[in-house]
């Protein structure tokens, strides 16, 4: 999925002062092929899922506890500053998911990337404070100036649903060259490279080329994403891995360059329809039920007004039906789980159906 970042300016979706959507996207499943399992449809069908629990057992730690050999190591890894970051580990995708409860992975990496983007939820710095550091996430590890604003989860959602693109910050790492060490500046080019990631028997795509513009860049539609996979009778996992290697080998000869011949705004058309438009209702689940259920009574009660006197007897039954179908709508309209509670059924519940079926 692509990032904020890789968004032309007008290409922000914003709620305010448009109409009420019946489809928040996205309007083509290219990208978002597994939008159905991802929270963001289950919190526009009404079913709250609430913050995430996070699994963080190091927020105590100044840095990695290491042995020499470990540090050494590390080092030789190119990690030497990530140190000094409270420690983190490799999880988030599964986070997205509506039934997931629970947050793992480089959560520290993913607030910070978020505070550099946008403003919501930044927390207010020091304005003494020399924000010249690194690593770039240690800027956000120092004394506020006020205290941490409170929001809920619902007023977050609403945050984003209308925020504009003046509100978003494009390039923000325009201007830290001068913080990074020189050992590192070298190697900056290959944020650019569209190569893999390769950890242990884990691989994953870099793909610069979809959030061209924190680079300074053009943004142009992007190729598609070649999937990488390893289930049974498909590619091997041993073919995956050494074509990966092979591919992490030349990765300085698959940096992306610049074309400035593109024309942003097919990028733009191309981006609203493949992109998901919002995430909450900006009419509550609640209200937009109660108001059907006050359609259907006023129709029943319209019903009850109609004299069978000169109507034919397919007529009469046709009325009965419908007034029959009206009736045992308004029984009970909000007997379901989904308008009560508002919550998505746990994993034990979900057990529990499949027994007593």
């Amino acid at each position: 999925m692509p990032t904020e970042s890789s968004l032309g300016e007008d290409a922000v979706i914003v709620a305010s002062g448009d109409p009420i959507a019946d489809d928040p996207g996205p309007i083509d499943p290219y990208v978002l092929y597994d939008q159905e399992d991802h929270v963001s449809s289950a919190v526009w069908e009404g079913l709250e899922r609430g913050a995430l629990r996070c699994h963080e057992h190091t927020s105590k730690l100044e840095e990695w506890r290491l042995t020499p050999k470990q540090i050494e190591l590390v080092e030789k890894a190119g990690f030497k500053y990530f140190r000094k970051i409270e420690a983190f580990s490799r999880a988030l995708g599964n986070a997205t998911n509506k039934s997931q409860s629970t947050i793992s992975g480089c959560l520290t990496l993913l607030q910070c990337w978020s505070y550099w983007h946008i403003n919501i939820g930044r927390p207010k710095l020091n304005q003494e404070h020399n924000s010249d550091v690194f690593p770039l996430a240690l800027r956000w590890k120092q004394k506020l100036s006020g205290l941490r604003a409170k929001c809920d989860v619902v007023q977050y959602r609403k945050q984003l649903d209308c925020l504009q693109s003046s509100e978003v910050v494009w390039q923000p790492y325009e201007n830290v060259e001068s913080t990074i060490p020189e050992e590192f500046k070298d190697s900056l080019i290959l944020g650019k490279s569209k190569t893999t990631l390769i950890c242990l028997d884990k691989v994953e795509r870099h793909l610069p080329d979809r959030c061209l513009r924190q680079f300074g860049m053009h943004q142009p539609i992007p190729e598609e994403v070649l999937r990488i996979r390893g289930h049974e009778g498909e590619v091997e996992p041993s073919k995956i891995m050494r074509s990966s290697c092979a591919e992490w080998a030349r990765r300085r000869d698959l940096t992306v360059e610049e074309d400035d011949a593109i024309d942003e705004n097919d990028y733009k058309r191309w981006y609203s329809k493949i992109t998901r438009r919002y995430i909450g209702r900006h009419t509550p689940m609640e209200s937009s039920f109660r108001l059907a259920v006050t359609a259907l009574t006023k129709m029943q009660e319209l019903g009850k007004t109609l004299s069978r006197d000169n109507m034919t007897l397919a007529n009469q039954r046709a009325l009965d039906n419908i007034m029959n179908t009206l009736t045992e709508s308004l029984k009970n309209p909000f007997v379901s789980t989904k308008f009560t509670k508002g919550k998505l059924p746990t994993r034990s519940a979900k057990k529990q159906k499949l027994i007593e079926a």
